[in-house]
């Protein structure tokens, strides 16, 4: 509201009486005030309609899901691998056999690809593995501690992936982890005669070469946007990135190298020792327990981790366990002994990339 003063709002009225044609807006009113002003209305702004902008979905690329943003760990939606990175040579021919007899590829000669077909990738330093992903392109990374966990927990949160068919009731998948695969994976194109370590298949398929129709040696994930992930417990566990710099860690253990529960004050002690190699900084229990503290390996198939004892240095970490059952897999089971520039013919590893 503006005041004008009354003189000139009668001169412009009283010119107006006087010649024919003259209108005064309707848009405004004019009310003479007790102290002399007119009090005048401004007209209201016509405004055009405001349409909303078009938000564009997060595409990941082909073989990667969309992991769903985290506010717990901090992590925005990124894609990460689908199946556990395989090999092919450097001009696309899929390698199917990355076991090599026990001998690491020549990773100057091959790189990754998330695809169903074909042993995963194994054999890599802490560094290898990185690299490889790196060398995809402008983003693509390791997967880290975080992001990894994350991916853990959407799978923990999601119904059908317990064996009770609501979260926390029985068990969890645990994908390929009994130590046998079936009879028919090597002529089926799933597997190498003398190696455990299984390719993958169909989504329809989940239990693809483990000789079982059911229960927990299922080999998929449903994720809460119900995008599909393979082997992210069992088959090869996965060589994670600590920090996003690939560097190791150093801790100190228990007074016994062995498998521990994850809600065991064996991990917690650990953990708050956890310094990375050539840098500052640390870990924290939220990078591996599971949102339900009450769930154990004992009751509830989660896994356990393995520990090495005394004060160790420049190590890496694995998650999700192997195909071995005497290795305690399982979705958050979790290896802290190799060393990062050691090799395992059970390890392997996934890319992802924030698009």
């Amino acid at each position: 509201m503006r005041n004008y003063s009354v003189r000139i709002w009668t001169q412009i009225l009283t010119a107006c009486f006087l010649f024919t044609g003259c209108m005064v807006d309707s848009r405004f009113s004019s009310n003479l005030d007790p102290a002399g002003q007119t009090t005048v209305e401004e007209p209201v702004p016509i405004t055009e309609p405001v349409t909303s902008p078009t938000i564009t979905p997060v595409a990941c690329p082909a073989n990667f899901v969309k992991i769903p943003a985290n506010t717990t760990l901090n992590t925005q939606d990124f894609c990460l691998s689908k199946f556990e990175m395989k090999a092919s040579l450097n001009d696309g021919t899929p390698v199917f056999d990355t076991n090599n007899s026990g001998t690491p590829l020549d990773a100057s000669l091959h790189k990754p690809e998330s695809r169903a077909s074909g042993l995963p990738w194994v054999r890599l330093t802490l560094p290898q593995a990185a690299a490889e992903c790196a060398s995809l392109g402008s983003g693509y990374h390791l997967s880290t501690v975080k992001e990894w966990q994350a991916a853990a927990l959407n799978v923990e949160s999601v119904a059908s992936n317990w064996s009770g068919s609501a979260v926390g009731s029985g068990t969890i998948i645990r994908g390929h982890s009994d130590g046998a695969i079936s009879a028919a994976a090597v002529t089926e194109g799933y597997a190498v005669a003398g190696v455990l370590l299984l390719g993958a298949g169909l989504d329809s398929d989940p239990f693809v070469g483990t000789g079982q129709i059911s229960g927990t040696q299922k080999r998929t994930y449903s994720l809460t946007n119900g995008e599909i992930i393979w082997d992210l417990s069992g088959n090869a566990r996965d060589i994670v990135d600590p920090n996003g710099s690939a560097v190791g860690i150093n801790y100190t253990g228990p007074g016994s190298a062995g498998f521990y529960e994850v809600s065991g004050s064996e991990l917690s002690s650990m953990i708050s020792s956890v310094t990375f190699a050539a840098m500052t900084g640390g870990l924290t229990m939220s990078l591996f327990s599971p949102a339900t503290p009450a769930l154990t390996n004992t009751t509830n198939e989660i896994g356990r981790v393995y520990i090495s004892s005394g004060a160790r240095t420049d190590r890496m970490i694995t998650r999700g366990g192997n195909f071995s059952s005497s290795n305690s897999p399982g979705l958050f089971a979790a290896d802290f002994d190799s060393a990062t520039t050691g090799t395992a013919s059970s390890a392997g590893f996934r890319c992802a990339i924030v698009p």
